[in-house]
């Protein structure tokens, strides 16, 4: 039968694209876990310069409560520092935030891929369920045909047997 070669063929063709898509799948896998180191970085990052920020902070405040003179020089280094941290701060907040939306898309991609990759298998499996019943088909198919040729053999052995597979004049 001319379905079994063509559910043959979608099997195998389906079975490299699995192939492919596993290797998509597991593409995206490395990415997510690089990203996620990433964003591990950016995050012990923003922690370091919030520390910064608030020790700049606790610094200027410590100055103002001790009670005791301070040059105005020192109040506006304190000051500048605390500028320059919250702007650090800020910076890193930014890039965690960057970070934090490439995990987001690359764990989508992924999410995507497998579902991809699960369609694709569920085909496979429909694919070659098809082929097994073409194949059973096929061998009901045939076992009817020698069953139907063995009853014609055996019909022409008794006909030739008892004289009947000779032709007799017919008047």
């Amino acid at each position: 039968m001319a379905a079994i070669p063509t559910w043959r063929l979608l099997v195998r063709l389906k079975a490299r694209h699995i192939e492919k898509q596993e290797s998509v799948v597991a593409e995206a896998l490395a990415s997510v876990r690089e990203c996620e180191a990433g964003l591990e970085k950016a995050r012990s990052a923003e922690a370091r310069r919030r520390s910064v920020f608030t020790a700049n902070q606790q610094a200027l405040f410590e100055l103002y409560s001790e009670g005791r003179s301070f040059s105005p020089d020192l109040a506006l280094m304190r000051k500048r520092q605390i500028d320059a941290s919250e702007q650090d701060l800020r910076q890193a907040e930014h890039e965690t935030s960057v970070h934090e939306q490439r995990v987001n898309t690359v764990r989508e991609d992924l999410r995507n891929a497998r579902s991809q990759l699960r369609q694709m298998q569920q085909q496979a499996r429909m694919f070659g369920d098809e082929l097994d019943k073409a194949v059973r088909l096929e061998s009901r198919v045939q076992e009817d045909l020698q069953d139907e040729d063995a009853e014609e053999t055996a019909v022409a052995r008794r006909a030739g047997a008892s004289g009947l597979g000779v032709e007799q004049g017919v008047p």
